[in-house]
């Protein structure tokens, strides 16, 4: 039982055609004026035929909801007047989310565009947009099947048809070189019955003409149709301000419709690559970031600023600019740009504008973009700081060189530190013991012994002289912690490098 639901529009028709039009008072079921006005209506019915209800603002369809993802004013113009409504302009403003005008809770109304890509009914809408002169405007079957019976189904993604209660569709992937996809189906104002079919593109229409969505802005833009078959009709209207020449200035009004999730940086951070093996003077940056798409577009562009602060809004010590291609067809590539546009990592040390100073700290950020051109927006500011000198150069020599059982080889360190921001100015560990330290390790361990392993100059005692052991040690400046390995193979009375240099030393850098 319904009680209480208000009503501000009576509509009649007779053989098709919408004769006359109520809309200034509001009326109740199962109050004392409602049972006059039904009578009157029944008298009305006899002499004319049908007669429709339409809801007041305040009562909404129940399958309205405030979450559907489709928001913003597309704006009507009529180009012939429509029967029983004399309204200079048009019908005005079309609301698609009851979050345009304030009023979710006491009346929940939305359209929705399914962007569940993998699903059979991808790309449909469902829902109800909102106008003051004619009510409600139906996204999905309500008062039957629209006039070209669902022939517009074999454009859409999915399946949108009278078994889903279907009567529009987006196809989310554009004409090549295009970042628009096309809207295809139709709209019903309630109101008007059949004569409410609103279409929303047409075979014969231009691209432009017919309503699509923008991916890289996720906004809709083009012309649906509205001529009525009794006769005039609403004509065309406008779903973005963009359009129409000169018309934003005044009035920038748009339809926005989430459909393509913006890509995201999941994960950001950076390495000083490998230290130790790298030239002495040469500083490293490798910038690396996570990419993730919930629509399964590829990234196609990124974008790195690096900065001495956080402060992006006083100037920059380095940008790429953006390097690959978003939207289709613009292709950006700068002489700061590396890899390709679906790079994930990123060599600042290579960057020819980037200088990197020791023991300096700096701040990045970067942006991406997915196929359709639609961006993540900044990074949240990452930063990284590089070291303060450079990495020790571990360096040893040893004698006797050929093993014999049991008996001790003596090692000597002749590793290098360094103290300041001059990578031509090492310091011999030997010169100053206290500001090394060492750790020393043999391979296979059960077969040998160290005596002091965290000694600079140790002897190491082999139990078997047939067999081959490798010999490590790592070494670290006891300021900074930094920390620096080298190793070679010795054994069957030779001895054997990982990167020969002399028989008698290695050396971790060159």
């Amino acid at each position: 039982m319904i009680g209480g639901l208000g009503f501000g529009q009576l509509v009649i028709f007779k053989n098709n055609n919408m004769i006359f039009k109520f809309r200034k008072n509001v009326f109740t079921f199962w109050r004392q004026p409602f049972v006059y006005f039904m009578a009157g209506a029944a008298v009305l019915l006899g002499l004319y035929g049908w007669i429709f209800l339409v809801p007041n603002f305040g009562a909404s369809p129940s399958r309205a909801d405030v979450s559907d993802n489709v928001s913003g004013w597309a704006w009507a113009v009529r180009q012939n007047d429509v029967a029983g409504i004399n309204v200079e302009s048009g019908i005005g403003w079309i609301s698609f989310n009851c979050t345009d005008r304030g009023v979710c809770g006491n009346s929940n109304y939305g359209v929705n565009i399914n962007n569940n890509w993998g699903s059979a009914s991808a790309g449909n809408f469902s829902g109800y947009a909102w106008n003051e002169e004619v009510g409600w405007i139906a996204f999905e079957k309500a008062l039957g099947d629209p006039p070209d019976n669902y022939a517009f189904n074999s454009n859409c993604m999915g399946t949108c048809n009278s078994s889903n209660n279907c009567i529009a569709c987006f196809n989310r992937i554009p004409p090549s070189g295009s970042t628009r996809g096309k809207v295809y189906g139709w709209a019903q104002i309630l109101s008007l019955g059949d004569d409410g079919w609103i279409k929303l593109r047409d075979s014969s229409w231009s691209d432009d003409q017919g309503v699509s969505i923008d991916l890289s802005t996720n906004q809709m833009h083009g012309w649906a149709w509205h001529n009525s078959p009794a006769g005039g009709g609403l004509g065309w209207i406008s779903f973005n301000c963009a359009d129409i020449s000169g018309v934003c200035t005044n009035s920038n009004y748009f339809v926005q419709a989430e459909v393509n999730s913006p890509p995201q940086i999941t994960s950001s951070s950076w390495s000083n690559g490998d230290p130790c093996s790298q030239p002495e003077g040469v500083l490293y940056a490798v910038l690396s970031w996570t990419y993730q798409d919930l629509d399964g577009d590829p990234q196609t562009a990124y974008q790195i600023q690096v900065d001495d602060d956080n402060n992006w809004s006083n100037g920059l010590l380095f940008d790429t600019g953006q390097c690959g291609e978003a939207p289709p067809g613009t292709s950006i590539w700068g002489s700061e740009c590396q890899g390709s546009g679906g790079s994930t990592q990123y060599n600042l040390h290579q960057a020819t504008a980037m200088s990197l100073q020791y023991g300096t700290t700096y701040y990045w950020r970067l942006k991406v973009w997915d196929q359709w051109g639609l961006d993540s927006g900044w990074s949240a500011t990452a930063q990284f700081t590089i070291p303060f000198h450079e990495y020790p150069d571990p360096y040893f020599t040893y004698w006797p060189k050929t093993i014999h059982a049991n008996l001790p080889i003596q090692f000597d360190d002749q590793s290098y530190y360094y103290t300041d921001t001059n990578p031509n100015n090492p310091v011999l560990c030997a010169d100053n013991p206290t500001h090394c330290s060492w750790s020393w390790s043999v391979t296979p361990a059960t077969d040998a012994s160290i005596s002091g392993p965290t000694n600079p100059n140790p002897d190491i005692t082999f139990f078997d002289d047939q067999k081959t052991y490798d010999i490590t040690v790592s070494v670290s400046d006891v300021s900074r912690g930094y920390t620096c390995s080298t190793s070679i193979t010795i054994g069957d009375t030779e001895v054997r490098y990982h990167t020969p240099t002399k028989w008698e030393e290695t050396k971790g850098k060159n």
